[in-house]
């Protein structure tokens, strides 16, 4: 009832209001927009990709874990643990400051 009446009674106050809800109203919409961040995996096979013009075939590609953590905004454990699931996987295998593809067609 406060508020009803200051909004009532105060133009700065229903402007203020106004404004408050508005920018609630757009950042909801901006979220609803905004698609999700891809993985860390997704983000690895793209740093991965954009590092070629090949499509398929083999691929080594020189970089520290730490350095590939600092261009993907991860640790370098984290991306050591993907990297091991991946080799996991099959598609590729890493070594101290490298990254082995075997073919980039499979690379996912």
């Amino acid at each position: 009832q406060d508020i009803n009446r200051l909004i009532n009674r105060l133009e700065v106050v229903r402007l203020n209001f106004l404004n408050i809800l508005s920018a609630l109203a757009a950042k909801r919409r901006q979220k609803e927009w905004t698609p999700p961040a891809p993985t860390l995996r997704e983000r690895i096979v793209l740093f991965v990709k954009q590092r070629t013009a090949q499509t398929s075939g083999p691929l080594e590609l020189v970089i520290r874990m730490r350095d590939l953590g600092s261009h993907l905004g991860a640790t370098r454990s984290l991306i050591s643990m993907v990297l091991h699931d991946m080799e996991k996987d099959g598609v590729l295998s890493s070594n101290r400051g490298s990254i082995y593809v075997p073919d980039i067609a499979t690379l996912h």
